[in-house]
């Protein structure tokens, strides 16, 4: 007899990778966490006040 296995779903934690001063931007993940199989919708938001983006240009 094998003991069910109890999986802990948690929410996705974006982190600052780095010490770098930058506008924060806000991320949401629908399904949170995302499920195997199925279509995920992520929407990323923020204001820029230091750069620009250019369109037709990579950042």
């Amino acid at each position: 007899n094998a003991v069910p296995f109890q999986h802990n779903k948690r929410a996705t934690k974006f982190n600052t990778p780095c010490q770098i001063d930058l506008d924060p931007l806000t991320v949401v993940m629908k399904p949170d966490p995302p499920v195997g199989n199925q279509s995920d919708l992520i929407n990323v938001s923020g204001t820029l006040t230091e750069f620009n983006i250019t369109a037709n240009q990579t950042l």
